[in-house]
């Protein structure tokens, strides 16, 4: 297997920052579409509605996250699946909270893609 994380890299420094946060939060959009039709599918296993048995599989967004920085992981849910914005003016100033975003939505796109 090739080892392909220097080129993963070149190409997440190739990408604005406006652009790698919109490819993360339509990323997250799926996976949040992905864990309803999971718990759907889950449900009609449990009622014997499905024909098709259920299997639970953790999705690669769950992957990524559990093995990023807990601080970016915590970051990048609240943005993202929470999209709560309120919490961060408690915890950072404007500018902390560039840094660790912007080093969090690389880490992710930096575990997913390589």
């Amino acid at each position: 297997m090739q080892n392909n994380k220097p080129f993963v890299n070149q190409q997440i420094n190739k990408m604005s920052f406006v652009y790698k946060k919109n490819l993360i939060s339509q990323i997250f959009k799926l996976h949040k579409a992905a864990k309803v039709f999971n718990e759907k599918g889950r449900i009609l296993d449990q009622l014997s509605i499905s024909k098709e048995p259920y299997m639970q599989v953790q999705s690669n967004v769950d992957k990524v996250l559990e093995i990023l920085d807990p601080k970016h992981s915590s970051l990048l849910i609240k943005e993202f699946i929470e999209q709560d914005k309120e919490w961060i003016e408690k915890y950072w100033s404007k500018s902390s909270y560039y840094k660790h975003i912007h080093k969090a939505i690389d880490e992710f796109i930096y575990y997913l893609y390589s």
